[in-house]
Formats: C-alpha cells, sequence, structure tokens
C-alpha cells in the first residue's frame, strides 16, 4: 500500500534566478534585508546571522567568504526539502488546520538541553514521594555482581554492585517502573526510612536508578515535560517561575510568523541559556499549506511491487559478518539456548560485536556486472544505461537467493522528483521507516494507526553524538526496546536487560518473553566510528539484519570512473548521470576551470540548464553554461588524498524554470506484508508470527 506525502522548500526555486548573473551582488544584499530570510539563516547559522547582521548595521559590502557559505544557503533553501529548520515543510491540504495561515512552525525543546535541565534539579527529585523509579536497562549480572557500562563522549566507565540479599530485593522490585513511596513502603518495617532514601539517592546519582524525567527519544513531548518538571519541583519556586516564562516565550515564538520571530526567538534561547547551557535549544519544521497538486501523477507511475524490486537487490549487502558469529554463538551457547543479550555482547564473557565483513565474491561480481553494462551504455543510448528485466535476473542469479532470504520487507520513504513521465531518485532517496521524512513530527490531523501484530518495537535510546536525529513525535510501535530507564506505561516497555537471543537455523532471532521481536529506527546512523554502548551498535546493525529495504543504486562504488552513465529501470531513473573530475594539487585555478568546462560540454551536461554540484549527500544546483557558476563550482572542489575532486551531476528535471519546483518533493511509503516469512517463522520458533509492516493508509 502506498502513501503520497509532500515536503517542498519554504523558498521557490525561482527566487534565486538572479544568483550567478550581473544582478547577483543587488539581489544577495536585498535578500539579507529579508527578515525571513534573516530568521531562517539565524536557525541554520548563528555564527553567519551574526555577519550578515555586522554587514548590514555597518552598511558594508559582503566580503568573498561569507558570500560563498550565504549562496551555498540560499541553493540549499531553494532546492533541498529536507527537515531542517524552516527550509522546508511537510504539505497538507488541510485549509481547517491553518486558520488562514500558510504555514504553521513546529517547535520541540532539544534532547540535549533537556538532559541538562534534568542533571541541574537531580538533587531535587526525590523531595517528591511521588516520582517513579526504575532499574537502569542497560545494568546486567555477572559474577555475582551487578554491572552498568557507561559510555560518555570519548570516556567509557564500569560501575560495579555486589550483589547482596537487599540489593537483590531492591533491583527486582525496580525492573517495573514503582514510585519512591512504594519503594519505602516496601522496606519501611525491616529498614530505617532514611538508610534506603540515601542508597536509592545515591544509585540515580551513579545511574543504577533512573528517574520518570529519563529523556526518551520516542512519543516526545515538550509541554508534557515541563508539567512533569513542575510537579516534581513544586517546592522550587525560582525554578518553576523561570519554566513558566520559557514555556511562554516557547509558544510566542510557535505561534509568530517566518519574519516576526527573530526577537523572540533570541529571547527564548537567552532564557533557555540562562538556566542551563547546551549546543542546542529546539529543533523545527514546518506544516505548509498546498493543494498537494501532482500527487495523482505520481501515484500512477508507481508500481512498486514490479520497479523497486531491483534497488532491493543493492541492500543485499550486509556490512559486518553475521554468518561467522552466528558460528561463535553455537560454538559457545549451542542451538536454541536462550542467552541475554548484555551478555552476548560483552567483549570479555561473550562474543563482543560482529566484526566488519571483507568485500565478498558475490559483492565483487556484482560490481563487474554494472561495470561492465556501464562501459556497454558508453557505445549505445546515448550514454544512459538501460536496465532490463534480464539484468534484475542476472543480479539476482549471482546472489542465489541465498543472502537476504529471511530478512523481512519492511515500509520506507521514497523521495522522488517527476520529471517527463519518468521518476528521478537522487541520492539519499530512502529512509527507513517511513515516519523519518517528516522530520519525525506528526501530522495535524492524527492519522488512523496501524495495528501492530509483529513486535515491531522502537528502540528508545538517546546518543552521545547525534541527539535529536533518532526522535520521534510519534511512534507506530506499540511496544518499545527501553535502553534509557522509562516510566511511561501507556506503551508496552521491553526492558534491553530482559532481552534474549536465540541462534537456530543459521538464522539470530530477539527475544523478549516467549515472543520474537524486531527492533526498528527512525534512522540507519552508523555508530561504529563513535564511543556508543555496544547495545545501541547492535541494536541498530541488527535491524539492517532483520530487514529488506531498497538502497540507492550504488554509484559511488564507481567514482572512479570519469563518468557514470544515468541508470533507468522501467519509469525510473534510478541515478542521475554524473561526472568525476580530478585535478592534480598543481593545477592552476584557471585550468581547473577551463577542465570543468571541457568535461562539462564532452560529456553533453551542457544540454541542461542546470546541474548539481554533489557535496557528500547535498546536492547544489547551479547555471551550466555561466562563468560565474563555474567559477562557483571550482570553488566547490574536495581535498582528496593528493588531489582535488568534483563531482557535477544532472539536472533534467530543473529545466522547466521559473516556475515553484523543489527537487525530491514526493515520498510515498510502502506498506509490505511477508507472509511466507512469518509461515516459515513461526513453524520454527513456534508461535503465530504475522507481519504488518508500518502502516500507511
Amino acid at each position: 500500500m502506498v502513501k503520497i506525502i509532500k515536503r517542498k522548500t519554504a523558498m521557490e526555486f525561482a527566487e534565486i534566478k538572479h544568483l550567478f548573473t550581473k544582478n547577483e551582488e543587488a539581489f544577495l544584499n536585498e535578500i539579507i534585508r529579508n527578515p525571513k530570510f534573516l530568521e531562517r539563516i539565524l536557525l541554520n547559522s548563528e555564527t553567519l546571522y551574526n555577519k550578515l547582521k555586522k554587514i548590514i548595521d555597518n552598511n558594508k559590502k559582503i566580503d568573498k567568504k561569507t558570500k560563498k557559505t550565504l549562496v551555498k544557503y540560499l541553493l540549499r533553501m531553494a532546492s533541498r526539502p529536507q527537515p531542517f529548520r524552516f527550509n522546508s515543510g511537510i504539505c497538507l491540504d488541510q485549509p481547517n488546520q491553518f486558520n488562514g495561515k500558510k504555514q504553521i512552525k513546529k517547535v520541540e525543546i532539544s534532547l540535549e538541553w533537556e538532559q541538562k535541565l534534568m542533571k541541574k534539579v537531580d538533587d531535587s527529585l526525590l523531595r517528591s514521594t511521588s516520582v517513579k523509579l526504575v532499574l537502569n536497562p542497560r545494568l546486567y549480572m555477572k559474577d555475582k555482581q551487578s554491572i552498568l557500562e557507561k559510555y560518555v563522549n570519548n570516556s567509557t566507565s564500569y560501575i560495579y554492585i555486589n550483589n547482596s540479599e537487599f540489593i537483590d530485593e531492591l533491583f527486582e522490585l525496580l525492573k517495573k517502573p514503582i514510585s519512591l513511596q512504594d519503594v519505602l513502603n516496601q522496606y519501611r518495617k525491616d529498614y530505617d526510612e532514611k538508610l534506603i532514601f540515601d542508597v536509592i539517592q545515591k544509585l540515580i546519582r551513579v545511574d543504577i536508578i533512573k528517574t520518570e524525567l529519563s529523556s526518551p527519544s520516542i512519543d516526545r513531548d515538550s509541554d508534557t515535560f515541563f508539567e512533569k518538571i513542575k510537579q516534581i519541583c513544586g517546592h522550587d519556586k525560582v525554578l518553576i517561575s523561570e519554566l513558566e516564562d520559557i514555556q511562554y516565550s516557547l509558544e510566542m515564538y510557535k505561534r509568530a510568523e517566518i519574519g516576526e520571530g527573530i526577537c523572540l526567538y533570541k529571547d527564548l534561547i537567552n532564557k533557555m541559556s540562562s538556566l542551563c547551557k547546551s549546543s542546542s535549544y529546539v529543533i523545527v519544521d514546518l506544516y505548509l499549506h498546498d493543494s498537494m497538486d501532482g500527487r495523482e501523477e505520481v501515484i500512477s507511475h508507481v508500481n512498486v511491487d514490479d520497479e523497486m524490486q531491483i534497488l532491493n537487490l543493492f541492500d543485499k549487502r550486509q556490512t559486518f559478518d553475521w554468518e561467522s558469529y552466528y558460528n561463535s554463538f553455537i560454538s559457545k551457547y549451542g542451538f536454541y539456548t536462550r542467552v541475554p543479550l548484555l551478555h552476548m555482547i560483552d567483549r570479555d564473557e561473550g562474543l563482543g560485536l560482529p566484526q566488519h565483513l571483507q568485500l565478498n565474491s558475490k559483492n565483487r561480481k556484482i560490481e563487474e556486472y554494472i561495470l561492465n553494462r556501464i562501459m556497454q551504455s558508453n557505445f549505445k543510448n546515448d550514454g544512459i544505461l538501460k536496465l532490463t528485466s534480464n539484468d534484475y535476473r542476472n543480479i539476482k542469479d549471482i546472489y542465489d537467493n541465498e543472502e537476504g532470504e529471511y530478512r523481512i520487507p519492511i515500509s520506507y520513504d521514497c523521495k522522488m522528483v517527476p520529471h517527463e513521465g519518468r521518476l528521478i531518485l537522487h541520492p539519499n532517496a530512502f529512509s527507513f521507516p517511513r515516519n523519518s521524512f517528516t522530520g519525525r513530527f506528526s501530522f495535524l490531523k492524527r492519522e488512523k494507526k496501524w495495528i501492530n501484530v509483529t513486535k515491531y518495537s522502537e528502540i528508545n535510546y538517546t546518543s552521545n553524538y547525534f541527539k535529536d536525529i533518532g526522535l520521534t513525535y510519534r511512534s507506530e510501535s506499540s511496544t518499545f526496546i527501553d535502553c534509557i530507564g522509562q516510566t511511561k506505561n501507556s506503551i508496552d516497555r521491553i526492558p534491553l536487560n530482559e532481552i534474549d537471543m536465540i541462534a537456530h537455523n543459521g538464522r539470530f532471532y530477539m527475544v523478549y518473553q516467549d515472543e520474537v521481536i524486531y527492533p526498528v529506527s527512525t534512522h540507519l546512523v552508523s555508530y561504529r566510528n563513535f564511543n556508543e554502548h555496544p547495545a545501541l551498535i547492535f541494536l541498530n546493525e541488527f535491524y539492517r539484519y532483520c530487514f529488506e529495504y531498497p538502497s540507492d543504486f550504488p554509484v559511488d562504488k564507481f567514482s572512479f570512473l570519469e563518468f557514470i552513465p544515468r541508470v533507468d529501470y522501467k519509469h525510473f531513473i534510478l541515478s542521475p548521470a554524473r561526472i568525476n573530475i580530478k585535478f592534480q594539487q598543481e593545477n592552476t585555478k584557471e585550468e581547473r576551470i577551463n577542465k570543468i568546462n571541457e568535461m562539462i560540454n564532452n560529456y553533453n551536461l551542457n544540454q541542461f540548464k542546470y546541474i548539481y554540484i554533489l557535496e557528500a549527500d547535498r546536492a547544489l544546483p547551479v547555471p551550466t553554461n555561466n562563468n560565474l557558476s563555474v567559477q562557483f563550482m571550482e570553488t566547490c572542489k574536495q581535498k582528496v588524498g593528493g588531489e582535488y575532486v568534483l563531482t557535477l551531476m544532472e539536472a533534467p528535471e530543473l529545466d522547466v524554470c521559473g516556475r515553484s519546483f523543489c527537487p525530491q518533493p514526493f515520498k510515498f511509503s510502502q506498506r509490505t506484508c511477508h507472509r511466507k516469512l512469518y509461515k516459515r517463522a513461526a513453524k520454527r520458533y513456534g508461535h503465530g508470527i504475522m507481519a504488518i509492516a508500518f502502516g500507511s493508509s
């Protein structure tokens, strides 16, 4: 089942038509004085905002470095509708929700600031005996000790607690959320209340016990958090006054039209920073009133079951060696043995984490096959690689149906651009599951929730490095894997330290009580290169192990080629044509500019009015035959090893200029059901498991 969501840029593409022309300087001087633009810049980069304000106040000329940064922001704002700082918004055709407005702000406090505030009020928490407590779900038992591994930024520490009858009873009591008063009542007959109180307070300080203020990463709501803080810290009148002042300022900023909120935003951040310093204070998004024109055009071209299957093949490659990890598990624990997850990933007593997988022969064959097809396309089809159903079968045969056979198709986002009866997939077209595209904010009108028959459990964890990336403001899962210690009972909680792993018949299964569960996340960030808890790393990678989803055409594998042709498959342009330009360090600026012009002409990218400069996952549109834009391209080169590299990509959809244009404006969500897999899983494990991926209505 397919659902269409549209996200578009808040700035129309036609608004930047004066860039790279003789009118550019006048245009830049005018737009930096536009309060709507300035507010967006303030949220994107306070440093750039301050520079621009200084230029405006002193009536100075924009310097070269500031101009380049400014132009990049303008290009992104007019062409890149990703969830980021009022630069784009979710389109809704619900005029009654907007009350005459064209857009509505969505503003929430950042997770980092929330955590800083909780640390500030730690000592006040236990003044309220109604506060709920729960055992840290990352705590696990080993050799008559309770162990907590703490990974904070660049440091790792371990806390060991020797078990005793009292500790065992207390920890058993705290397995489920319970109020402080109920804990004190439990021990009142046998122990001094102050003694119990002091023990609990010490365990909270070292993170063994979590309180109801532990920051969740799912189903977040700023107002609920503020009310909870005020309820628990009601004795602190000064704090309550500060929090209410922040709440009021937050509400005032939400209500202000963009362009009228600069002073309100500064006032809000000033109040929040006075209470707690943080590197981020709020996260924002937009709802835009839009007629949703073009939706039917997209739906009519999408045949997911047929045309997207080929992209599932490019996700067959696993990053980690699960086969060796499985064999090690069987060797150490045997078949069907339930092993606590936290024990299994213990690097001393268990197996640690799976190791990276080296490029195997099948992956190499796939790359050779695609490379040969690219070479063939250079002599046919005007330099376009047209994949066919025969190519799909050939690639599938190379994998021999072994890898990914038991992976579950899951709902996903696919961002695309309609163009002349085709659908263009830009870099990073996919995200999983579907809520990631909305910026993780829910719609104004709550959609019907799909019943979660299968145990899809969202991972509730706050990372050290990407605190605000993995947040969800509306979870579609009825259960969550609790890695942080959450006391909310409205949805089923699965404590991390109560999850077991089982290996059988070539596959791993994650089990809680008597059910197989599947971890899901709103993002697929790799945590291996950061100092994060091993459980987060494992859950994130096990998610990839469990689920099958389409992936971008692996064009980056061929970045050594000077020219990579457009890749077509039926109604899709899987990958637009691109050129990889390399410069020696000793090349002069003039030589580099000449080479850029030469390659654009040689590979016919000059047939389009615009092309994209690719910078990582960012695509910046610039005019093709324009000396100023080519000079700008030259400044965007990146140093790689001992040379400079510039990647340019065709942009056929931008040829229709003068209209409101938004690359990647549409997204569809695919709801899948893999009945064959679940019959197989139910037969093996003995449970009637049925799959409905996160739904689209």
